[in-house]
């Protein structure tokens, strides 16, 4: 079971990012090693390549969980354990990398302080399966970025503005 609506895609990942930062505690993260994981390089807009991962067995299992016991199975632990493949935003309002590509350790930025306290929460990782996505170019609008990168990664790490354009899709 694949979902192909991008909208349902979408809508999940949202409400999954304001899931794990609601919930739970963390503590600051060792931001030194940080750098694109260069087997995951992929030019934007590029369909030849793949790194969405498939969840829906976890998902089922998930479903049969919450149909058997009458209990709230906690969300909090669904990605434990899980590599997500992240599509991180090169804005520097958001994103601070050093000369080399790697992330500011000193200063790393808001995306990476959220994906970090996403992580700790959540028991994910992100760090060594990360790509560097770059903004649209000449004809290429924002909103294609968005789709693409959701179809292309498990996640889209950027400032994503909801609109009603996007709420149609």
């Amino acid at each position: 079971m694949r979902l192909t609506n991008k909208r349902s895609r979408l809508l999940l990942g949202l409400l999954g990012i304001h899931r794990y930062l609601l919930e739970g505690a963390a503590s600051d993260p060792d931001l030194s090693r940080i750098v694109p994981n260069e087997k995951l390089l992929v030019e934007n807009f590029s369909t030849s390549v793949n790194h969405r991962q498939n969840f829906c067995e976890d998902q089922e299992k998930f479903n049969i969980q919450t149909k058997l016991d009458d209990s709230d199975v906690n969300l909090k632990i669904a990605l434990k354990g899980k590599h997500i493949n992240i599509a991180v935003s090169n804005e520097p309002n958001f994103v601070n990398f050093n000369p080399d590509m790697s992330i500011n350790p000193d200063d790393p930025g808001l995306m990476i302080v959220l994906l970090d306290e996403m992580a700790k929460r959540g028991g994910f990782s992100w760090r060594d399966s990360f790509v560097i996505e770059e903004p649209p170019i000449g004809d290429q609008a924002w909103q294609d970025l968005l789709l693409w990168s959701v179809d292309t990664f498990d996640m889209s790490a950027n400032w994503w503005f909801f609109t009603s354009e996007r709420s149609s899709l």
